[in-house]
């Protein structure tokens, strides 16, 4: 039998023992130039550390962490990457790695390296709370909750874990329990600026928006270069109709951002609505540099047109970037676009292709996600005031200027048979739900009118036709009118609208159109039909302010809210003009 050879055993010379405590010293000393935030001089450091030492993890770990500070995440991956290879046993490795690839866009991977820190060692609350985070920004907020709850459950007084608990329960609209995860982080860190900040978002969505304003400024104090709070509290101001404090707290945010995207739009919202569009519109193009603006990640070869430059022979595209509201109200500008010798091409949603096809100016409709001809020119739609220069005296507001089908317009006068006595009055109550936009979703709860108001208009003598899309409001229709509804009786002929055009020729058959702010009351007063606009207390920028008469459209009559909420005074207001109506009509 072979004997096996007895292994030496290795003393440490004392060369080699002062080498290793050198090291050491020298890798303190970089952790201590990185503790104080001089991130360029630690990676220095460390790679001095490595170009003596190549296979040290540590430094090399750290020197991805300083990277990825400095948002430098290529050389971040590459380094936690190399710090892995080598040692693959710290957790913190991996979560650290999976920040880095979350900022690189690698979501996927991000998910991987969090769940092998969690391999490694279970109770890692670190990881769960940087999943959740990612898992946040994935919007699949159940699952952001669950793992900053067992992030909170390893470690009970994990502050950041609370926020981002908050964060995810305000997206689900879980403000209520939102709050309450903020309180008790405020009691464990009561001068954390960010739980102030989700606090108060949290409020304004239930609408207490005094205890909002509160809590922004709480964070403002905390933290005085808070630009998401300073722009939050000026947005909270301007639903106050604060509008002057609004604007001046914008301005702080731009101050110290001179890029900050957010404060420039709201700012531009905010005088749009005052009255101020000289620098409204100015301001107004911030919002594509917005993420969320579908339109600012277009790109063309030609040249955008800015209102300067001659259009006569010249080809010029327009494109839609907003809602359907939107493209309807300023498709009006394309006229004096082709007034000044141009061909136009207009991009829009293929639901207004049919609606739009006889727009005047236009030389070719284009469907979004169509090929796009080569033209000399490009520009938004929605930048066309700017580039005209446009003020309330210059506006175009023709009384109409889309016409509809005569084919489908005789079709809808035969189908609801000749007019009696009644007025013929078409309804929309509700905006509908974009799913994708929890944004909006706050600001459509506002706009929207409970059908229990309609009660108000039981008893007149009225033929009322619903012109109400979206399956929600349809079926919430349907189901109280089953039920016992208590207010007038409204026909339903929504099933028949195919698009905008089959919408416009059963508008052209109604008397009046009451609607909420949304693209059928536009679509309305488009055809000049008479529309009155039940408009809420914090309304759109483009009703202005304090005014009955809108000064887009000739036609149209808004009825505001004269305090959040309060839409029982509107319908009293509507429910008595339209008896004067009735009573006065021929």
């Amino acid at each position: 039998m072979k004997k096996s050879k007895r292994l030496k055993s290795f003393k440490k010379t004392p060369t080699a023992l002062k080498t290793q405590v050198q090291q050491e010293e020298q890798l303190q000393k970089a952790l201590e130039v990185h503790r104080q935030g001089n991130l360029a001089q630690a990676i220095a450091q460390y790679q001095l550390i490595l170009t003596e030492q190549p296979k040290h993890f540590d430094a090399m770990h750290l020197m991805g962490v300083a990277a990825h500070q400095l948002k430098n995440n290529n050389l971040a991956e590459e380094k936690i990457s190399q710090a892995i290879a080598i040692y693959p046993f710290n957790p913190a490795f991996h979560s650290n790695k999976g920040l880095v690839l979350a900022d690189l866009g690698k979501p996927e991977e991000a998910l991987t390296s969090y769940d092998n820190a969690l391999c490694i060692r279970p109770d890692y609350a670190e990881a769960y709370n940087n999943k959740s985070i990612l898992l946040n920004n994935l919007k699949q907020f159940e699952k952001t909750i669950e793992m900053a709850r067992r992030a909170i459950t390893l470690k009970h007084d994990y502050v950041h874990a609370y926020n981002n608990l908050s964060i995810s329960l305000s997206n689900l609209h879980l403000n209520k329990e939102a709050i309450e995860s903020c309180n008790k982080a405020i009691v464990i860190q009561p001068d954390f600026a960010e739980l102030y900040n989700n606090k108060g978002t949290a409020l304004q969505e239930m609408d207490q928006l005094e205890a909002a304003t509160k809590s922004y400024r709480q964070a403002i104090r905390i933290a005085p270069n808070y630009l998401e709070a300073l722009s939050n509290l000026g947005n909270v101001l301007c639903r106050c109709r604060a509008f002057e404090e609004a604007i001046y707290f914008y301005d702080q945010a731009i101050n110290i951002d001179s890029h900050y995207v957010d404060a420039y739009w709201n700012k531009s919202i905010a005088l749009l609505l005052m009255g101020d569009w000289e620098a409204g519109w100015s301001l107004y193009e911030w919002r594509l540099k917005n993420k969320k603006n579908k339109a600012q990640s277009r790109s063309f070869e030609c040249p955008r047109w800015c209102g300067e430059e001659s259009l006569n022979g010249k080809k010029i595209l327009i494109y839609s970037e907003q809602g359907l509201g939107d493209t309807i109200q300023f498709c009006r500008f394309v006229k004096r676009l082709a007034a000044l010798g141009a061909m136009v091409f207009l991009e829009i949603p293929r639901a207004l292709m049919t609606l739009l096809k006889n727009l005047e100016g236009v030389s070719q409709l284009i469907a979004q996600g169509a090929i796009i001809p080569e033209v000399d020119f490009h520009c938004p739609l929605m930048s066309l005031p700017l580039a005209f220069k446009t003020t309330q005296p210059t506006l175009p507001a023709p009384r109409r200027y889309i016409e509809s089908d005569s084919h489908k317009v005789k079709w809808w006068k035969e189908k609801l048979g000749a007019p009696n006595k009644k007025m013929r009055v078409g309804l929309v109550w509700s905006g509908g739900f974009r799913a994708d936009q929890p944004d909006l979703w706050s600001a459509n709860e506002r706009r929207n009118v409970a059908l229990r108001y309609l009660t108000h208009l039981k008893d007149l003598e009225v033929e009322f036709i619903s012109l109400q899309k979206g399956e929600s409001a349809q079926s919430e229709l349907k189901e109280i009118q089953k039920n016992g509804w208590a207010g007038p009786e409204i026909k339903d002929y929504v099933d028949d609208l195919e698009d905008f055009s089959d919408t416009a020729a059963l508008i052209e058959n109604v008397d009046l159109v009451i609607s909420v702010d949304t693209s059928t009351a536009h679509l309305a007063a488009a055809l000049g039909k008479p529309v009155w606009i039940l408009n809420r207390y914090d309304t759109c920028w483009r009703w202005l302010l304090d005014t009955q008469e809108s000064v887009w459209y000739p036609t149209v009559k808004l009825y505001r809210q004269e305090s959040d909420m309060n839409w029982e005074a509107v319908l009293e207001k509507v429910n008595c003009d339209l008896q004067k109506l009735i009573l006065n009509r021929p």
